[in-house]
């Protein structure tokens, strides 16, 4: 019984700690990649941070309602975090609802996404290849464990995504990725998200 109580303690007292630890590492990279920090401020006071120290324009917004979830996606000029050329830089928040199990608990996620679009060539994938590998590399140190997704075409690389989970987190808590962008299938893109717990 006592065993069972220290063991409980020590698993509050880790899930705490990595918390805590989690929290500040998004901080961090949300600051460096996004160029604002999201965390604790609610989708209002995110959406006007972005875009009054961004100058990010908004071309798409979903209020929540009973029947839909939150979505935003935004582009901006004036803000470039990576160390390339691009055409633009395109922000997206999301909100998702995710079960627990088998707790049966549902969160309510945010999803914060930054994308960089370049172009079409081959030397716009060359690019985006080379910074998700460098930000994979950096992430991975970051967070506990990862997971790789890929897919080839006739042994041509369409695309790559790193996902980083943390301690007991169900979800990713971030994930870096290249690929074409879904606008037009065309333009080569880099792109980083982070998921908030907004329960």
């Amino acid at each position: 019984m006592k065993g069972n109580i220290l063991l409980t303690g020590i698993l509050f007292i880790s899930n705490i700690i990595t918390a805590q630890l989690t929290q500040q590492k998004l901080e961090d990279i949300s600051l460096e990649y996004f160029g604002i920090n999201p965390i604790g401020k609610s989708l209002d006071s995110i959406e006007s941070e972005l875009v009054k120290s961004r100058g990010v324009i908004i071309d798409f917004k979903r209020e929540k309602t009973d029947s839909t979830l939150f979505y935003f996606s935004g582009y901006t000029y004036s803000f470039n975090p990576f160390p390339f050329p691009v055409k633009k830089i395109q922000y997206q928040l999301t909100s998702s609802v995710n079960k627990r199990n088998p707790s049966g608990i549902i969160d309510t996620l945010l999803t914060f996404n930054i994308i960089a679009l370049t172009d079409t060539s081959e030397n716009g994938k060359e690019i985006v290849i080379q910074e998700y590998k460098k930000l994979d590399k950096k992430f991975k140190t970051l967070f506990s464990r990862n997971v790789y997704l890929h897919q080839k075409k006739k042994k041509i690389l369409l695309y790559e995504l790193s996902s980083y989970y943390e301690g007991f987190f169900a979800y990713p808590i971030l994930s870096s990725g290249w690929g074409v962008h879904y606008s037009d299938r065309k333009t080569y893109a880099l792109s980083i998200y982070f998921r908030l717990n907004l329960k």
